[in-house]
């Protein structure tokens, strides 16, 4: 029976280390780099980065989730720390370039329509007015 148990165990340990793998790219993908605040932790390459990934994988392998690693790290580095903010932030990060895209082409809109009025209108020569004749060869 015991040496079942520690096969059991024995196979058991790379599916651990899978999922605490997935869990590190998961928290890698979801953290800026404290040092620059510019890049994802998962690609950054500073030696900041480089210890905060190492942080974080020894969290993972101790059984810690994501959600409790980015609580640890938002508490200690603040909500800057997120690559994407929480709640009604992130509404706003998505829908703010949409609102401005849109603001800029009625603007060019209305820009284009009363220059192109502009040249368009006619000139009301009053009565009694005469031209000069121009030769335009």
């Amino acid at each position: 029976m015991r040496q079942i148990l520690w096969i059991c165990g024995y196979l058991a340990l790379p599916l651990l280390s899978i999922c605490a793998s997935q869990v590190e790219n998961e928290v890698f993908e979801s953290l800026l780099a404290p040092c620059c605040w510019h890049e994802s932790l998962a690609v950054h390459r500073s030696e900041t980065a480089s210890n905060l990934r190492m942080e974080i994988t020894q969290m993972a392998s101790t059984g810690m989730s994501a959600e409790q690693i980015r609580a640890k790290m938002t508490q200690r580095y603040g909500v800057r720390i997120l690559r994407e903010p929480p709640g009604e932030r992130a509404r706003w990060l998505y829908a703010l370039p949409l609102i401005s895209l849109f603001l800029g082409l009625t603007a060019v809109f209305y820009f284009l329509r009363k220059h192109l009025q502009r040249r368009t209108r006619a000139v009301v020569i009053p009565e009694g007015v005469t031209l000069p004749d121009i030769d335009l060869d």
